[in-house]
């Protein structure tokens, strides 16, 4: 009956779906800068792509692309020093920067102006920044330039920058930061070992060990959109490790096609992006840890972000080209 056929029509369209994949990626535009990029974060809103570079120890520089055609849009933010990460609030209103030596902040991308919140909390070189899902805090990390004084995280007030805590780290640099997608935690990734704090109390609840399976220096992780895992990676490693936020451990997850340096969680939480020091990225599905696809990029990538609808992916890497990714959907 015409009913049936309607049906099977339905049913057609709903395998269309769950079998669709990243097939690869065509190259959107791509614009040469001035220094090495460092960190890349696409706007919520979609409309501007903020771009950290420099010489880690010298001139670095942040500017803001459309995300249409990468032209140089707005006022170009300068520092003394390399910044080494990023991060955009939702109305794409507001920029939290850290750079390569002490300097912690927020700017304006549309005016320019950079408000420096610099008050002896980094003692040494700031890595890591992240907002809190609500935009009322940011958490920064880095390493200690004493060393008799444990590296540092410092939680601030996002607004006035004011120090609401401030945690120490052992012996190890804190190389990265992250907030749980609901504002439950946030975690600081040290080198051996990732820490989970309480997004409320802002105090520290347990450590996890990333494990035998990984013998290098903790480098990087993404939050899962289901707050349920941390995907993290280790210098020169070249497995993607999958921290169960539920139950308190790490263990091996994705391999890839070789030393990892970058990765990135979709919106939709069904991809994993995976920059490598070769150049590529691959995709990784996440219902299934395996690689769909691998993307071709100009060099060495150490910074990625998708867009707000998971269509497109910036990638910036030592080079100082950033290039936009369109990524390919399809039936496999």
């Amino acid at each position: 009956s015409d009913d049936d056929d309607a049906s099977d029509d339905d049913d057609a369209s709903d395998d269309d779906d769950a079998a669709a994949t990243i097939l690869g990626a065509s190259s959107l535009w791509s614009v040469t800068r001035q220094y090495p990029t460092l960190a890349v974060d696409w706007s919520p809103v979609g409309d501007r792509i903020a771009v950290a570079g420099g010489v880690p120890g010298s001139a670095g520089s942040t500017g803001i692309l459309t995300a249409d055609a990468g032209a140089i849009d707005s006022t170009t933010m300068l520092m003394n020093e390399a910044h080494r990460d990023l991060a955009f609030s939702d109305d794409g209103q507001a920029l939290l920067l850290v750079g390569g030596g002490v300097f912690t902040g927020r700017a304006n991308p549309s005016l320019g102006n950079v408000e420096s919140w610099n008050d002896g909390c980094h003692d040494g070189v700031v890595l890591a920044v992240a907002w809190s899902p609500d935009e009322s805090m940011a958490v920064t990390g880095g390493a200690s330039a004493n060393p008799d004084d444990p590296p540092e995280a410092c939680v601030r007030d996002a607004v006035s920058g004011g120090l609401l805590q401030e945690h120490g780290a052992s012996s190890s640099a804190v190389n990265d930061v992250a907030w749980a997608p609901d504002g439950s935690q946030f975690a600081l990734l040290l080198d051996d070992e990732v820490g989970l704090y309480s997004g409320s109390t802002l105090l520290w609840q347990e450590w996890i060990a990333l494990g035998s399976s990984f013998a290098g220096v903790g480098q990087g992780m993404s939050w899962s959109p289901d707050n349920a895992s941390i995907a993290f990676f280790v210098a020169g490693g070249s497995q993607v490790g999958l921290i169960d936020v539920t139950v308190g451990s790490a263990a091996a997850w994705a391999v890839v096609g070789g030393p990892i340096s970058a990765l990135e969680y979709s919106h939709d939480g069904q991809w994993l992006a995976v920059g490598l020091a070769s150049g590529d990225v691959d995709i990784v599905q996440v219902s299934t840890a395996s690689v769909v696809a691998t993307l071709a990029t100009s060099g060495t990538v150490t910074t990625l972000s998708w867009n707000p609808d998971d269509t497109q992916l910036a990638v910036g890497g030592a080079s100082p080209e950033v290039q936009v990714l369109e990524l390919i959907y399809g039936a496999r």
